[in-house]
């Protein structure tokens, strides 16, 4: 299992065939799991509120997840990920907000509505099997 850790930019972060856990960090990030069960980490401090409430959808995308696998339940095979939602405070949520331009249910955009800044942040999911994110796909810590 590798851990990935991004800088104070943007990064374009690709893990491995394993299991891994992928940490964006500050600027629009650009995740890659691969296979193995991956764990992609949006912590809030690392959210930028300039770009939060925007309401163009997709101009305003803080991190994007290229690969998800599994979502909406349990895929055999290894290749079940999860997001890591840190920081955002009790009460906040994930709400699908649409899907993307290209005409699949593959691109998808989420809200993340923070309970601690009162703003919402946006993220980009690729899900591998067209299926809408569960709530064993997700998890806020605080």
């Amino acid at each position: 299992m590798g851990k990935f850790v991004g800088t104070a930019g943007s990064d374009r972060i690709s893990g491995t065939d394993e299991g891994d856990a992928i940490f964006g960090g500050k600027g629009v990030d650009y995740l890659y799991g691969g296979a193995g069960n991956d764990c992609f980490v949006i912590n809030l401090y690392d959210m930028d509120p300039s770009l939060s409430n925007n309401a163009r959808l997709g101009a305003q995308t803080q991190d994007v997840i290229y690969d998800f696998y599994g979502a909406g339940g349990w895929e055999g095979g290894g290749n079940n990920d999860f997001i890591y939602l840190a920081n955002f405070g009790a009460g906040s949520t994930l709400t699908f907000a649409g899907y993307g331009t290209d005409g699949t249910t593959q691109s998808q955009y989420y809200i993340i509505h923070s309970a601690t800044t009162g703003l919402d942040y946006t993220i980009a999911i690729g899900s591998m099997n067209g299926k809408l994110l569960g709530a064993g796909d997700f998890n806020f810590y605080n």
